[in-house]
C-alpha cells in the first residue's frame, strides 16, 4: 500500500509552491520519497530565484540500515549561475543508538560563479524513550572560490531533543 500525501500552496503575485510525498513497504524496508517545485511568479523569491525544485529518497532496511538521496536545483534568473545540490546520507540503527556518515556537493552555492562547496559529517543518537533523545555530530564544510583561500568550517553539536 502507498500512501501519498500531496501539497499546494497559492501565494500573491502569481507565487505557488507544489509538493508530493509517498511512502509504501518495500522488500522488507520501508521506501520514502518526497518531490516538491516552487514558482516565484518571475521574481526573484528565495535566495534570488525564479523557481527551484528538488527531490529525495529514503530506504530504511528491516536490519536498521538506511540510505537517503537527495538532489535540488535552483533557477536563480537572468545572468546568475544557477545553484544546484546533491546529498547522500548512511546510517544505521540498532536498539536505542543510531548513527550516521553524509556528504553533500553545493554547486555555486552562493549565487557566484565558482562558488563550490562540499559537506560531510557525523552523526549519533540515543533514544532514552519515545520521547528523550541525545545527539552529538561533526559537520565540515569546505567552499572554494576562484581566487579566495577560505578555511573549512568545523560544527560539533551536542544535545538533546525532547518531544511532547
Amino acid at each position: 500500500k502507498v500512501r501519498l500525501e500531496p501539497a499546494v500552496s497559492v501565494h500573491t503575485d502569481s507565487r505557488w509552491s507544489a509538493g508530493l510525498y509517498a511512502s509504501t513497504s518495500l522488500g522488507g524496508g520501508e521506501l520514502s520519497a518526497a518531490i516538491g517545485y516552487s514558482d516565484f511568479g518571475g521574481t526573484t523569491g528565495a535566495g534570488g530565484a525564479e523557481d527551484q525544485w528538488s527531490a529525495s529518497a529514503s530506504y530504511l532496511f528491516s536490519q536498521g540500515t538506511s540510505i537517503t538521496l537527495g538532489y535540488g536545483e535552483r533557477d536563480a534568473g537572468t545572468g546568475t549561475p544557477d545553484p544546484d545540490s546533491y546529498y547522500a546520507k548512511l546510517g544505521h540503527q540498532w536498539g536505542s543508538h543510531a548513527v550516521s556518515i553524509h556528504y553533500g556537493e553545493y554547486d555555486e552555492v552562493t549565487g557566484t560563479a565558482g562558488d563550490d562547496m562540499t559537506m560531510w559529517g557525523l552523526g549519533w543518537v540515543y533514544t532514552m524513550r519515545n520521547d528523550i533523545e541525545l545527539y552529538a555530530g561533526y559537520n565540515n564544510f569546505d567552499l572554494d572560490r576562484t581566487g579566495a583561500n577560505f578555511e573549512d568550517l568545523d560544527i560539533v553539536v551536542v544535545g538533546s531533543r525532547i518531544k511532547f
